[in-house]
């Protein structure tokens, strides 16, 4: 596959222990992780303007 279109890429990922959870969707959902909290005006905001789900996360 990376013959056809050339050079391959690899990339990676670091595991983030704390920060937020940004969901979009509701009947089928697609979550991103950040290492980044918000506050609860951020949060509200960010639900208002763009309809994301804004949570905490842990890895515990």
């Amino acid at each position: 596959m990376s013959e056809q279109l050339g050079e391959s890429i690899d990339a990676s990922i670091p595991k983030i222990k704390n920060g937020s959870k940004v969901s979009v969707g509701k009947l089928y959902t697609v979550t991103f992780k950040i290492d980044h909290h918000f506050n609860w005006f951020q949060k509200k905001m960010i639900k208002w303007c763009f309809g994301l789900t804004v949570e905490d996360y842990t890895e515990e």
